[in-house]
C-alpha cells in the first residue's frame, strides 16, 4: 500500500459517464476508516467538474494500465478489450489516457507509481500551483 495523489481528467466523456467514474473513484482506498484523514480516500473536484485529484492509501498495482483498464471495464460494464490506453510522461508524473468509442479520460500518478507520499504530495502541489485558476487556489502553495 502507498499513500499517494492521483488525478483523473475527463477528455471527452458525457456527464453521466463522468459522474459514474467519479462516484466509483470516491469508493476506492484501503484505509478509509483510518483515524488520520490523509490515509482515507478524499478528493477535490476542479471548478468545471471535469477533473478530480484525490489522495488516499492505495495498492500501487491497482494503478497499472492493465488494472485500470480492467477496473474501468467493470465500472462501465464493457469488455476490457474495447478500451485502449496510451502512456506519456509529464513533469508531474506518468499519465495514461484511456479511450473507448471516443470517450477519453486521463489519469496521472503524481510523482509516479512506487514514489513516496512526500514526492507525490510535492508534485500534486506543483500541479495545483501551475493551474490555480482552474482549481480555485488563491493562496500561494
Amino acid at each position: 500500500m502507498n499513500r499517494q495523489y492521483y488525478g483523473i481528467e475527463d477528455l471527452g466523456m458525457v456527464k453521466e459517464q463522468r459522474d459514474m467514474l467519479f462516484a466509483a473513484l470516491k469508493g476506492l482506498g484501503r484505509n478509509n476508516l483510518h483515524p488520520k484523514p490523509n490515509y482515507r480516500n478524499h478528493w477535490r473536484i476542479r471548478l468545471d467538474g471535469k477533473a478530480m485529484i484525490f489522495e488516499g492509501d492505495f495498492n500501487d498495482e491497482d494503478w497499472t494500465v492493465d488494472s485500470m483498464t480492467n477496473w474501468l471495464s467493470q465500472v462501465f460494464e464493457v469488455n476490457p478489450h474495447t478500451i485502449s490506453a496510451s502512456l506519456a510522461s509529464t513533469g508531474y508524473g506518468p499519465t495514461a489516457t484511456f479511450i473507448r468509442n471516443g470517450a477519453k479520460m486521463r489519469m496521472i500518478a503524481f510523482g509516479g507509481l512506487l514514489t513516496s507520499w512526500q514526492e507525490s504530495h510535492l508534485k500534486a502541489l506543483a500541479y495545483l500551483k501551475a493551474n490555480k485558476l482552474e482549481w480555485e487556489i488563491f493562496e500561494e502553495l
